[in-house]
């Protein structure tokens, strides 16, 4: 241990003397790392990490399908509610609004206008998604005399009531009505995207829930465990011809076309997320070829230091150690400075990408996310 630290301290010596190569070697190494690791950073939250819902693999996204016309449509009210009853391959089948739906919270505080998201009884049961106060809606709360409830989101929870864990089953008033908080989401848990309250449909109230013409739902289904995509399709299929049959006027040529929710999520930022992280792998390999040659030459310029070292005794594996050393200082505080930078990358590419970052996504610094230019960094 004493060798180590008498080695670490010589190390330390050497490089501040040559404090030229120092700079451009950690700043090299600083850029190479910083860059590697923020764009790492967006690889990981959108396409490796599984989403944060339980079993997602389970889960499917719809679009309403025209017959030569579209198919990223919606689905209008009762469609839904019939593609939900008639189904025998899923164990969840649920729907939010296409489009945010503004709500005005009165009552307590200033008045605030809000972005909601009116959502059906089982949504949350479908995405497999937990409050972290309370509870979340059940089918029930779809029907008159049950709807006037709500859930929060964890953000509002603290912005609004300051964490009060007693908001559950208080009530708060949204565009005059008077709903009863029945729980809190997880703070991770953000979707529909930038979402702040959830309210359940009401299908037999308002006109527009009880027709066919009009196309507003957005579809999400939790499949039965063993049941493939595949099957999935070929039943919503059936019933899609059955609904055609009955109802040709407004279900001609209309299904559903069914996609895994992460790729629904990632489909459209995965090419790009995948060329940059490709780029920045070989800005680190270039950082660490640099600062390869800038050693190579610092060794030839001390060859009068080793001859005397030699001469006075040290072996071969002494100086190599010494050698290894200095580099392993050099590697540490590039690393150091290349995740501070990082920090500040990640910040600025989350703003630049907010719009195009899928709603799951927590892009953060984590120690898997360091890990990657760590081990490309050795290899290199």
């Amino acid at each position: 241990m004493e060798t180590l630290l008498r080695d670490i301290r010589y190390g330390v010596r050497s490089l501040l003397k040559r404090p030229g190569f120092t700079v451009v070697a950690l700043i090299a190494l600083a850029l190479g790392i910083g860059a590697n690791t923020a764009i790492f950073s967006l690889v990981n939250a959108v396409l490796l990490r599984p989403l944060p819902f339980a079993e997602p693999d389970r889960l499917v996204w719809m679009w309403g399908n025209i017959r030569n016309g579209g198919n990223r449509a919606s689905v209008s009210p009762l469609d839904f509610l019939d593609y939900r009853k008639q189904n025998t391959t899923f164990e969840q089948f649920a729907a939010a609004f296409a489009v945010p739906l503004p709500l005005n919270l009165t009552g307590s505080g200033e008045p605030e206008r809000l972005t909601g998201a009116a959502v059906s009884g089982n949504y949350f049961q479908a995405l497999g998604v937990q409050p972290a106060l309370g509870r979340i809606f059940l089918l029930e709360n779809e029907k008159t005399g049950q709807d006037q409830v709500v859930v929060l989101s964890y953000g509002l929870w603290q912005k609004r009531f300051g964490g009060d864990p007693a908001i559950i089953n208080q009530t708060v008033m949204l565009d005059g009505r008077s709903c009863q908080v029945l729980g809190v989401m997880a703070k991770e848990f953000n979707f529909p995207a930038s979402t702040e309250l959830w309210v359940p449909m009401n299908f037999d109230i308002a006109p527009g829930m009880k027709q066919r013409k009009a196309h507003f739902l957005r579809p999400v289904g939790r499949l039965k465990p063993g049941v493939s995509l595949a099957q999935a399709q070929a039943d919503t299929d059936a019933i899609a011809r059955r609904l055609e049959e009955l109802y040709p006027n407004t279900n001609t040529g209309w299904n559903l076309r069914l996609v895994p929710l992460q790729e629904h999520l990632v489909g459209n930022v995965r090419p790009t997320l995948f060329i940059l992280f490709g780029a920045v792998g070989f800005v680190l390999l270039i950082a660490c070829a640099n600062v390869a040659n800038l050693l190579l030459v610092r060794a030839a310029t001390r060859e009068r230091e080793i001859a005397l070292r030699t001469a006075l005794g040290a072996g071969r594996f002494r100086i190599v150690r010494q050698m290894i050393t200095e580099s392993v200082l050099l590697a540490i505080a590039g690393g150091a400075l290349g995740t501070l930078l990082a920090v500040w990358g990640v910040e600025l590419l989350v703003t630049l990408t907010a719009d195009n970052l899928p709603a799951t996504a927590q892009v953060k610094i984590d120690g898997t996310v360091l890990a990657c230019p760590a081990h490309d960094e050795i290899e290199s």
